[in-house]
């Protein structure tokens, strides 16, 4: 995304360490773990902002709010990116569960 992070871990098990430590301590609040698209899937930015801006304009003067507007969206990128967002979107979803798979196995030999 080009925004820095103020912590960076690129292993499951420095993920799933910090994880233990912050439950050990009782420290309040979790983590936020960004894990990008393998790069073999990812939408340049330049190519999906146009759909993205054209179905919110849609989703806009449509009146579509609340609850609506995600699966709006989601269809309309669809159909503007003729189903290459949502391989993009299958692919984010199974590289974020392996990723979660690997940091619940690093977890496992904490204890």
């Amino acid at each position: 995304s080009g925004v820095k992070s103020p912590l960076r871990m690129d292993s499951p098990l420095d993920i799933a360490n910090a994880m233990k430590v912050r439950s050990d301590l009782d420290l309040p609040g979790g983590h936020l773990i960004a894990n990008p698209i393998p790069a073999t899937f990812d939408i340049p930015a330049e190519r999906v902002a146009p759909w993205i801006a054209l179905a919110d304009g849609e989703a806009r003067a449509q009146g579509i709010e609340g609850k609506k507007v995600t699966p709006f969206l989601l269809q309309r990128v669809f159909e503007l990116s003729e189903g290459t967002s949502l391989k993009a979107n299958i692919e984010l979803v199974k590289n974020n569960a392996s990723l979660a798979a690997k940091i619940a196995i690093s977890a496992n030999t904490l204890d």
